[in-house]
């Protein structure tokens, strides 16, 4: 039982302690705590270092890495929420530098070769980091053997036994559409589901006419009395569906030939009785082809209405409560298991609070040509939502462009130049100079304010991203605030409509760009929390025209952090947070801060791919370093303030890679 959110448990050896060696340690945890990626915490005399370990998914997981030749004790915290856990550890055996590169070149040849050229030119620290980065991620082509070294059987006498009273669980309905040509996966199903440890369950089969045919149904006598299967016809209403189920009970809509693991209901309702408050649940899926390759993993974000209604994410692996589905409009049956609707098309109007995101596998699609036409269909239709839920159809809203410059007239000049496509006559820029001396930046000054829309504010003085963008901020006449690096070019007029519109939302509070380098590649496409080690822009360097995880990239989306080298605001939004911390964090994190505050109030943080821009990124100021002191400083604030945020950023799953830039698998 853990009494706060970070239990701490010591590992003994029977042996020394492995100080300064590499160490292999695999250890379990139950289906039932809610999946958290591990502390290791090294405790040294100066302190400790602590490490993420992969987060156990499917029940299992392993973590290979250096411990620090000073240390002296080492913890690991399993779970990041107070209340009953399971955990044990397999294994924990300091490893060979021989067995280290074989297992390093098993995974990725390349960076393990590049990882021992460091080491033998003493580039130690770079030569681990390459090595941890190698055993810390994994492409997702290879998810069938990743999937089998993180697999164990589900055991509710053991580590999975029940939290809960079974007996007392909701019961779950699962509703699958059958014809005559598909009774087969109605056998396979009912099957399967009887080798569910969880023994609350039926299956309501909805079939376009009724009585099937006369053939069928003697084999399915047992089902039918047992109450194990009821039938229905497609044309009947939801409340014949509902009509023998509490309103605490759960309803799920699957393909006839989906599958659930032996632990997906007992998982569902544990989860379900866990949050009594919520009403709609949904888990992650995969698929398998036709070799029994485990394939296609669809580790889904937390809650993100926006996401939703651009993409439907949440896909299979849905389950809603009694009550809450029958306030819907559904007059027959057939909607819900139609292939162009279903249950994710009720999402629309749901609360906040009423999800709740299972982060486990908990379906196994097949995959067969009649589904994959339907993922395209609804990434078309997320398009389509993504043009409407940006149309402006009152006045806009007037926005003040802020962009803090020293010199560099060049680049500045680019920047307005390319502004003043998006400019309506109510918008104004405010150029914020932190002291520029050169000649050529005060004729370009004296150029631009010509133009009412522009204004200059001086502010001389060490460079504080923070202050002056604050300062800019008291003096902004505009509602939406864009705060804008000199060394960003838009290539067209149209990426500011994006930003004012999901700015303007009353849920909404930052919101990004879509930021290229000049080479045409992503530079941002949204931070992740933790990415390597603090926070980082997840697939920056990948093509433009990547579609990206769950074809994220293709429209907005919810996300927990956005650059501030192209950021919208409501003006409001950021008074009532204070805007930029300008005492710690005069240059770094100060965006990531701020959205994470804003986040606290309840305002989402939204990316837009519809506003296209090229960053020159750090071209004005150069690039800080980690040996920099005010750079050491900053980090280590952030780690302070946000310590918790790594193991769970709700935008990004927590059994994929805070080691890789491109999107990958823990």
């Amino acid at each position: 039982m853990a009494k706060t959110a970070t239990p701490w448990l010591r590992l003994r050896f029977a042996d020394c302690l492995p100080a300064g060696r590499w160490i292999s340690l695999a250890y379990r945890a139950s289906f039932f705590d809610p999946l958290a990626r591990p502390i290791i915490r090294f405790v040294t005399p100066g302190g400790h270092d602590d490490r993420l370990a992969p987060a156990p998914l499917f029940g299992r997981a392993t973590w290979i890495g250096p411990v620090p030749h000073d240390t002296q004790e080492i913890l690991i915290s399993p779970v990041n929420t107070a209340g009953p856990f399971g955990f044990e550890v397999d294994d924990c055996r300091p490893i060979t530098r021989a067995t280290l590169v074989t297992k390093a070149l098993s995974r990725h040849p390349g960076r393990t070769l590049e990882a021992i050229a460091l080491r033998c030119i003493g580039r130690r620290r770079e030569a681990h980091r390459q090595l941890t980065i190698t055993f810390g991620s994994t492409a997702f082509e290879n998810y069938h053997a990743w999937r089998a070294e993180r697999w164990r059987d589900f055991d509710p006498a053991g580590l999975d036994a029940p939290r809960t009273d079974w007996s007392q669980g909701p019961h779950v309905r699962i509703v699958v559409s059958v014809d005559d040509q598909h009774i087969a996966h109605l056998h396979a199903l009912l099957d399967q589901l009887a080798q569910q440890p969880y023994p609350q369950w039926s299956v309501a089969a909805v079939a376009p006419t009724l009585p099937m045919p006369a053939r069928h149904m003697a084999d399915f006598d047992t089902a039918i009395s047992s109450g194990r299967l009821r039938l229905f016809d497609a044309n009947a209403n939801v409340a014949a569906l509902c009509s023998d189920l509490s309103g605490e009970d759960l309803i799920g809509v699957i393909d006839g030939s989906d599958r659930l693991p032996a632990y997906a209901l007992a998982v569902l309702a544990e989860h379900a009785m866990r949050h009594a408050a919520a009403s709609v649940f949904y888990g992650d899926d995969e698929a398998i082809d036709a070799r029994g390759r485990y394939i296609d993993p669809r580790l889904k974000p937390d809650w993100s209405p926006t996401f939703q209604a651009a993409a439907r994410y949440v896909g299979s692996a849905l389950f809603v409560r009694r009550r809450w589905l029958a306030q819907r409009d559904v007059p027959r049956l057939g909607m819900l298991t139609d292939d162009d609707s279903g249950l994710g098309e009720l999402l629309a109007d749901v609360s906040v609070d009423d999800v709740e995101h299972i982060r486990r596998v908990i379906l196994t699609r097949a995959i067969h040509p009649k589904r994959d036409t339907i993922h395209r269909t609804e990434r078309s239709a997320g398009r389509s939502d993504n043009r409407r839920s940006n149309d402006l159809s009152t006045k806009r809203p007037r926005a003040t462009i802020i962009i803090p410059s020293k010199d560099r007239a060049d680049l500045l000049s680019a920047c307005v130049r390319s502004l003043n496509m998006a400019l309506t006559p109510d918008d104004e820029v405010v150029i914020v100079d932190n002291g520029s001396v050169e000649a050529k930046t005060q004729r370009l000054y004296e150029a631009l304010t010509t133009d009412d829309r522009y204004r200059l504010i001086h502010r001389p003085g060490p460079f504080n991203f923070s202050f002056l963008c604050n300062e800019a901020a008291r003096e902004a006449r505009g509602t939406i605030l864009v705060f804008l690096n000199n060394d960003v070019t838009a290539r067209d007029g149209a990426w500011l409509e994006p930003l004012r519109s999901w700015a303007s939302h009353s849920d909404i509070g930052a919101v990004g760009a879509n930021l290229l380098y000049p080479s045409g590649r992503l530079q941002h496409g949204g931070v992740v929390i933790g990415l390597g080690g603090v926070a980082g822009h997840i697939d920056s360097g990948t093509p433009a025209d990547d579609p990206g995880y769950l074809q994220r990239r293709l429209v907005p989306h919810e996300v927990a952090a956005v650059t501030a080298a192209c950021l919208a605001v409501e003006k409001r939004k950021f008074d009532a947070v204070d805007g930029f911390d300008a005492e710690n964090l005069p240059v770094e994190l100060n965006d990531i801060d701020l959205c994470l505050r804003l986040a606290e109030r309840r305002w989402r943080t939204i990316f837009t791919p519809q506003s296209v821009l090229v960053h020159h990124e750090s071209a004005s100021r150069g690039r800080s370093t980690p040996d920099d002191e005010r750079y050491t400083r900053e980090w280590a604030f952030f780690r302070r303030r946000w310590g918790s945020c790594p193991r769970g950023d709700f935008a990004f799953h927590t059994a994929l890679s805070l080691m890789s830039i491109r999107t990958a698998l823990e």
